[in-house]
C-alpha cells in the first residue's frame, strides 16, 4: 500500500510516532520515538520472511525514554516473540514508510 507523504505524516502523528533519523539508505535503520519509548528499527523496501509478520520491519529495539533506557522489547529476525499489542501501531506505522 502506497500512501502520500501527508497521509504518512498524519498517521505517524496520530500514532505518536516521531522519526528522528532515517538511515535506510546507509544502514537500513529508522530511529525515533513512539510515545515515551525510543526505538531503532531496520526497515526494508520489500517484505521479507525475516520481517515481523513477514513484513518490512526485520529488527526492532524498543527502550524506555531514550537510547540509554531499559530495553522493553527486542525483535531480531528470529520471529519467536509476538509483538506486544502496545507496539503494534508502531510496527504498522513503520510498515507504511515509503521506500528509501
Amino acid at each position: 500500500m502506497t500512501i502520500t507523504y501527508k497521509e504518512l505524516k498524519e498517521s505517524l502523528n496520530e500514532n505518536r510516532i516521531s522519526i528522528k533519523k532515517d538511515k535506510r539508505r546507509q544502514s537500513g535503520f529508522v530511529i525515533g520515538n513512539f510515545g515515551n519509548f525510543y526505538f531503532e528499527a531496520m526497515v526494508f523496501d520489500e517484505p521479507s520472511h525475516h520481517g515481523i509478520n513477514n513484513g518490512r520491519v526485520s529488527k526492532l529495539f524498543i527502550r524506555e525514554n531514550d537510547k540509554r533506557g531499559k530495553i522493553v522489547f527486542e525483535w531480531d529476525r528470529d520471529g519467536s516473540k509476538p509483538v506486544p499489542s502496545k507496539f503494534k501501531k508502531l510496527v504498522s506505522g513503520l510498515e507504511k514508510l515509503k521506500e528509501s
